[in-house]
């Protein structure tokens, strides 16, 4: 996967963990402060697991896990905020405004949304760019990872 190209519509079939590696790095070109990621896909699908192998893309090497519970998780890099959202639990838009979650949204942060899908005018409203990968995985543990929505337009 020598070269990626960002368009709505786009599919990468990601046959192993060495080729979810490239497309991490390949898609952090790409990417860059002020964007939002939002991720979809059901559980086991490799949401996280696509996280793990972006964070030290950006030179984050901290232990990366969903934040299923704790809702955020903010990594900082040299140039910017990294924020890990996973918004599965959120039961609202009122709750999601009642945790801060707006202020994760800016010029210098970058942030990733698992479950954007739940929420999604509300965490494209607040993006400045926007781009969201649905990943689906097959019975063989193949994965297609699919650009569902690309805004990348300030």
């Amino acid at each position: 996967m020598n070269s990626l190209e960002l368009k709505r519509g786009n599919k990468y079939i990601i046959n192993s963990l060495d080729e979810l590696n490239d497309f991490a790095e390949n898609i952090s070109f790409k990417i860059n402060k002020g964007t939002t990621i939002g991720l979809i896909g059901e559980i086991g699908a490799g949401k996280t697991a696509f996280i793990k192998k972006l964070m030290p893309k950006f030179g984050v090497f901290d232990v990366i896990k969903s934040p299923t519970y704790t809702i955020v998780s903010q990594y900082e890099t040299d140039n910017f905020i990294i924020y890990h959202t996973d918004i599965y639990r959120i039961n609202d838009e009122d709750e999601l405004y009642n945790i801060g979650f707006e202020d994760y949204f800016g010029r210098n942060s970058l942030v990733i949304v698992e479950w954007v899908d739940m929420y999604k005018d509300y965490v494209k409203e607040l993006s400045l760019k926007y781009i969201e990968l649905t990943i689906d995985v097959d019975i063989k543990g193949v994965r297609t990872i699919t650009i569902t929505d690309f805004d990348m337009e300030e």
